[in-house]
């Protein structure tokens, strides 16, 4: 079973490391990427809560994030990279057996998450700036990543040494897919070298997690995760119409998408970060 699960995982790395596309890459998103996020509502303690104002609930709390986006770009941004960064971070270390048990490991899966997004984001760091000013509210991030320029790779650098001195090879596996991820992406495009952690290390361990922890099979868990990835999808589709973003360009559609990705990302997170604290995973 074991020797099973780890061709199945090297499959999948093979194939978005051949993505060339952002077609192929939301192929990777909607086979693993937005259905790990879409059994949140198996995760729920309190089973007195009704369905319905689970998902209304979860819903407002999207649509109430994406008007902040509208009106404080700037604060939005920032916020979705502190909770992204503890996300990653928290994900990570449950992979490598670390449970989060005081505000020290809190700082710690903190560090570690945003060094990986850091690294992913200064390897790349042109294509992010581009990204990032094509929001409304944010064009001004142009002139400071100038700034930064000289001081990339610099950078990146210390954020490589930050993951190596916080990774535990306790897990080789996990560990050595993580590095190996990473330098995979300096070679990719922005969206490519994102997509490869996010789908392939992130959801993917995140789909092992929630299998040990629900005790379902992943056929089981696609199952239910179906009608709210299809949900997903309509929300980004609805989140589309009131849009202030520059469509027009593709920096514009993936910034776009990355606002979309913070938005239904910040109930996840919170219902995630319950689920590791009160489930034995190993």
């Amino acid at each position: 079973m074991a020797k099973t699960k780890l061709k199945f995982c090297c499959f999948l790395k093979l194939i978005i490391y051949s993505c060339k596309n952002l077609t192929q890459i939301l192929i990777g998103l909607l086979l693993i990427g937005i259905p790990h996020g879409a059994v949140d509502h198996l995760l729920q303690k309190d089973k007195k809560i009704a369905l319905l104002p689970f998902v209304l609930n979860y819903l407002f709390i999207v649509v109430l994030y994406f008007i902040v986006w509208q009106f404080l770009p700037l604060f939005s941004l920032l916020f979705f990279i502190v909770y992204s960064s503890f996300h990653f971070g928290e994900s990570e270390f449950e992979e490598m057996g670390i449970k989060i048990v005081s505000t020290a490991y809190y700082l710690k899966a903190i560090l570690l998450g945003f060094s990986i997004l850091s690294f992913i984001i200064f390897t790349h760091f042109g294509e992010a700036i581009d990204i990032v000013s094509s929001i409304n509210g944010l064009q001004f991030a142009q002139s400071i990543g100038k700034d930064f320029t000289d001081n990339i790779y610099v950078f990146a650098v210390l954020s490589f040494v930050c993951i190596l001195s916080q990774i535990q090879f306790r897990k080789k596996q996990s560990s050595l897919s993580l590095i190996f991820i990473l330098l995979i992406g300096l070679k990719l495009p922005l969206i490519v070298a994102f997509a490869l952690y996010f789908i392939f290390q992130h959801s993917y361990n995140a789909w092992s997690h929630l299998q040990v922890g629900l005790s379902m099979s992943s056929v089981s868990l696609y199952k239910k995760a179906l009608p709210y990835t299809l949900g997903a999808l309509l929300v980004f589709v609805l989140l589309l119409l009131p849009g202030k973003i520059k469509l027009d360009s593709s920096e514009g559609v993936i910034g776009y998408f990355f606002i979309f990705l913070a938005c239904i990302s910040l109930p996840h997170f919170l219902i995630m970060h319950i689920f590791y604290r009160n489930t034995a995973l190993n």
